[in-house]
């Protein structure tokens, strides 16, 4: 997998600092924010202002983990959206059941992205973004009040 690869799933959210990598060179699998180099890669401003765009105006936090938990809805996923205390309960739970051989060490992802069909444009989806704003104000401005 190439650095742009990794910053592309970086800005579609598919991926974050706490992804376990492995690769040339690595002797275990190790979060991507501790492999020399990608630090810099992934948190300079043009992948900052680009990560800002999508999850604004694309798919939004909320969107994904409407989708996670949809996925885990239909039987996809092993496992709806946790909040971070959920996280940690999990995370020492898996640290217990690996050290006691329960389980085996596996990388695996879910992607919680959208179906081909709710995926528009970059211009079409800011667009739609921007003229729901400026209905918004318009609407605030004449004194309408939206559910």
């Amino acid at each position: 997998m190439t650095v742009d690869v990794l910053r592309k799933a970086y800005i579609g959210g598919i991926i974050d600092g706490n992804t376990l990598m492995w690769g040339n060179g690595l002797g275990h699998w190790v979060p991507l924010r501790n492999i020399r180099g990608m630090d810099g890669n992934l948190t300079n401003p043009k992948v900052l202002f680009l990560k800002w765009i999508h999850d604004t105006f694309i798919i939004t936090k909320a969107q994904r983990q409407e989708r996670r938990d949809e996925l885990y809805r239909q039987g996809l996923a092993k496992s709806p959206v946790m909040n971070h205390d959920e996280v940690r309960d999990w995370k020492k739970t898996r640290e217990e059941k690996l050290r006691s051989g329960e389980e085996a060490l596996m990388l695996s992802l879910t992607l919680a992205m959208p179906l081909g069909k709710e995926i528009g444009s970059l211009g079409a989806k800011m667009k739609k973004a921007f003229r729901g704003k400026k209905v918004e104000k318009k609407e605030e401005e004449e004194g309408v009040i939206s559910a």
